[in-house]
């Protein structure tokens, strides 16, 4: 653990001189949109600046995670690289960076398979020395009973007596052997416990780094195929940048040989011999600057052909050792399996030998009760004295254990304050970002309930604008009636003394229908006319005009009445008319109850949220929402996702823009223009996409929210790889003031 601490504390001190003891850059480019500068490059970092698009900006280094470090008038911060135009330079500082990194973890996996094979030597060489020490007892024991076994053989009756106490003496000897023997395998078989306990865990902690390897060679992989991407580029525009000198140094070739044509047509007024030979010389020797040109050229070329080879041969045994390093790595585990199964069955034969041995003892303790009746008292205490000196050495080891847990203890306690004030730091830093978040939700919500609020009166105000005008036609209907009415009791009133010609009955007919037909067509014009005062809120003004068209359709109305009273005699013709305008009355309040629904349907859309995915996990404590596929365009919709605290935009595009693409020399992009002129700016931030439709995908800030709510959408600018797409006509322009508030 000790070894552990010391290793990350002397990574993150070489980290931090490395970052703040190279030398800084010193690349002019300039702002790309409106933005704010922080103090630290960590997430919800103090704010020390604001700039807008286009200012001039000093960019000194690149830190990773698409962040530059900056110098902004008297202002020194960090900035992500979609608030900037990225130049060659500055991408010069990505890749810098880039090798680096991909250096340094080269480093720290090596260091970590130097310790992890210098463990597995450790542990291997603990375990020869166990068994080599367990081999010597079996030995030991093995000897002493051959001597034993040729002492007897020995034996005559003679010495038998002087024998028999040199044998109790050298069982005494065996007794304490075996005892010794004994005690040195139970402690041989703990350590050897232990051993596989430590072993485990080694093999663990090397599988992990087995893992990270593998992830940190997926990520070298990317990296380096990224950069030969550039490489590929830069090596194409230096062909490009060759092929244009080449050209200029042939034009200013032929320049200067004019002009040593002209000097010469000068000369040759006064040397006519001397310019001809003069021309030759010149002539060859152009001849042979243009040869010697080509040549160079060709060599130039071979060269990078050359170069380019090199290059790929390298990253081809770069390829070859990362495959070998695998297979390495997987034989080394192979070899740790068939050596823990050795030390398993070492394990099982040293359990059969002590079992052997135990069953020998048995079998020699029943046959030598008799003889070791005596001896009792003395193994007695000689056991005694075993049993006190192991509980000496355990208790020597226990204090041995006790002062390194207590020194153990007390690095963990130390490293346990320093990550408990870590933890505080963040969680302070957390709290600030939470209480900043909170209050900005606070803020939003507050602008969105004034924005309810204010659209809830209007729909309020249109819902009674409609309501009196269902109470205009009513009473429209209900006057007609009431004349259509008074027309049929007059007509049955004069029923009986009509008499006038067919003739004038079908004039006075055809006048009702034309002016029928009249009235219908001044109805259907002010219905309009209020369609339209109510559209632009020119209610007052429409009131003023309707009021005016019931004065004169009552006008009208009454001029009706006192032709009808001269109808008499087609009282059936009269019905046919009088059912003929009230099925007209019928249905114009359908129409506009139609309407009205309509109406109503389209705000009830707009208000509502509707989502694909929505969902809120327990265990990691994160909401998950992603909004359906709105049609803001032709072929052009869009999509709102947000996890916890993070928000993006999702645009989808049936046209084929080549990729969408999150690399800086190739990035895509989107501008959305508002109907205020303001312009919102976003950068593709996902993995690379291609297809025939373009999947656009970027990161949604607070202050991007709080822009595309302030006004409808006037156009949009999608630019992928290959094309870019300017779109003029939005079908949906409020589609961020009405859905934004479905991932707050």
């Amino acid at each position: 653990m000790v070894k552990y601490f010391y290793l990350s504390l002397l990574i993150f001190i070489s980290f931090s001189v490395q970052l703040y003891g190279q030398e800084e850059a010193n690349i002019s480019t300039k702002f790309s949109q409106d933005g704010k500068i922080y103090k630290s490059e960590s997430n919800g970092s103090e704010i020390i600046a604001e700039f807008n698009e286009n200012q001039k900006c000093i960019v000194t280094a690149f830190l990773g995670n698409f962040t530059y470090k900056v110098k902004y008038k008297d202002f020194v911060g960090f900035v992500k690289d979609q608030y900037l135009f990225v130049n060659e330079q500055m991408m010069d500082l990505y890749f810098d960076h880039e090798e680096e990194q991909r250096e340094k973890a080269i480093q720290e996996r090596k260091q970590r398979q130097e310790k992890s094979q210098s463990y597995i030597r450790e542990e291997q060489e603990k375990l020869q020395q166990i068994e080599q020490r367990r081999l010597d007892s079996i030995a030991k024991i093995e000897e002493i009973k051959q001597r034993k076994i040729l002492e007897n053989k020995r034996n005559d009756s003679i010495v038998k007596a002087a024998q028999e106490a040199k044998r109790q003496h050298e069982i005494l000897k065996q007794k304490e052997a075996q005892a010794r023997a004994e005690e040195e395998a139970k402690r041989q078989l703990l350590e050897i416990q232990r051993q596989k306990k430590a072993a485990a865990k080694e093999a663990l902690e090397a599988k992990m780094l087995l893992e990270l390897k593998k992830q940190k060679e997926a990520e070298e992989k990317a990296a380096l195929e990224a950069k030969r991407q550039l490489e590929l580029q830069k090596q194409k525009e230096a062909e490009e940048k060759a092929a244009l000198e080449a050209k200029r140094q042939l034009e200013l070739q032929k320049q200067k040989e004019a002009e040593e044509k002209a000097a010469l047509e000068a000369k040759r007024q006064l040397e006519l011999k001397k310019q001809k030979e003069a021309e030759e010389k010149a002539a060859l020797e152009a001849k042979r600057q243009l040869e010697l040109k080509k040549q160079k050229e060709a060599e130039e070329k071979a060269a990078l052909e050359a170069k380019r080879q090199l290059e790929l041969q390298k990253q081809k045994e770069a390829e070859e050792k990362a495959a070998l390093e695998a297979k390495r790595q997987l034989e080394l585990q192979k070899q740790k399996e068939a050596e823990e199964k050795a030390a398993l069955e070492a394990k099982r034969q040293l359990e059969l030998q002590k079992q052997k041995e135990a069953e020998e003892k048995a079998a020699l303790e029943t046959k030598r009760q008799l003889e070791l009746q005596k001896q009792k008292e003395a193994e007695e205490k000689a056991a005694l004295e075993t049993k006190r000196q192991l509980e000496l050495q355990k208790q020597k080891e226990a204090e041995e254990k006790a002062a390194l847990e207590a020194k153990r203890q007390l690095e963990l306690q130390k490293q346990k304050e320093a990550e408990e004030k870590a933890a505080l730091e963040n969680k302070r830093q957390l709290e600030l970002q939470k209480q900043k978040e909170t209050e900005q939700k606070a803020a939003l919500e507050a602008k969105r309930q004034l924005e309810i609020q204010k659209q809830k009166e209007t729909e309020q105000k249109a819902a009674l604008e409609a309501k009196r005008q269902l109470e205009i036609q009513k009473q429209k209907k209900e006057a007609e009636e009431k004349a259509a009415l008074e027309a049929k009791r007059k007509l049955e009133k004069q029923k009986k003394t009509a008499a006038t010609t067919e003739l004038e009955t079908k004039k006075q007919l055809e006048i009702k229908k034309r002016r029928v037909s009249a009235i219908k067509a001044e109805r259907d014009a002010i219905r309009k006319q209020v369609n339209e005062a109510s559209k632009y809120n020119s209610i007052a003004k429409a009131r003023e005009k309707e009021e005016q068209q019931l004065i004169e359709l009552r006008r009208q109305n009454d001029s009706i009445a006192k032709m009808i009273e001269k109808e008499r005699q087609e009282l059936e013709a009269l019905r046919r008319s009088t059912a003929l305008a009230l099925n007209t009355m019928n249905s114009e309040p359908e129409e506009q109850d139609a309407e009205a629904i309509a109406l109503a349907e389209r705000m009830k859309y707009r208000n509502e949220c509707h989502y694909q995915i929505n969902d809120y996990d327990r265990f990691y404590n994160i909401t998950t929402k992603r909004t359906e596929e709105y049609s803001i365009s032709n072929k052009l919709t869009a999509e709102l996702y947000q996890q916890g605290v993070k928000s993006n935009l999702f645009f989808n595009l049936s046209e084929d823009l080549g990729c969408a693409s999150y690399l800086p020399n190739q990035r895509s992009s989107l501008k959305i223009t508002l109907e205020n002129n303001r312009t919102v700016m976003f950068y593709h931030s996902w993995d690379i996409e291609c297809g025939e439709i373009f999947h656009f995908k970027a990161i949604l800030t607070n202050d991007q929210k709080s822009a595309l709510k302030s006004s409808p959408i006037k156009s949009i600018i999608l630019k992928g790889t290959k094309g870019t797409k300017d779109i003029n006509f939005i079908e949906y322009k409020e589609f961020f003031i009405d859905k934004l508030k479905c991932i707050d």
